[in-house]
């Protein structure tokens, strides 16, 4: 994602514990960058839950802090989304122009569909 990203990881130790070392269960990555269009861009990658939303609307707030008129959530990377994730979803649109969702995963876009945020929201393929 270019010079410019910048990555972070988080996860809850209850289910770092579960996985015996795997670490992947839980945990969020996420990476900021400026796409090529020069809107904002975050990468996400792991589970959007109670346990990482915080951080995911940390990112949101950061690059959303010039009112950009597009972001760019990139959701390839993304396995699962809670309740609290899709919240975030929705509250993103009100800090941006338009809200894009990049590649999200057939298990996500199912979600995403079901719960009406391609109303508020594209979706790329």
């Amino acid at each position: 994602m270019g010079d410019r990203a910048r990555t972070h990881s988080y996860g809850s130790r209850e289910h770092a514990r579960a996985t015996e070392g795997d670490g992947s269960f839980g945990q969020l990555e996420i990476k900021t960058a400026v796409g090529p269009s020069g809107a904002p861009l975050i990468g996400l990658s792991g589970e959007i839950d109670l346990e990482s939303v915080a951080e995911l609307r940390s990112a949101i707030a950061s690059a959303t802090a010039g009112h950009p008129d597009r972001l760019v959530l990139d959701m390839s990377g993304v396995s699962f989304v809670d309740s609290s994730g899709i919240h975030a979803l929705i509250d993103a649109t009100e800090l941006a122009g338009s809200v894009c969702l990049r590649s999200p995963s057939r298990q996500v876009r199912c979600v995403i569909e079901i719960v009406g945020l391609t109303r508020m929201l594209s979706v790329e393929p």
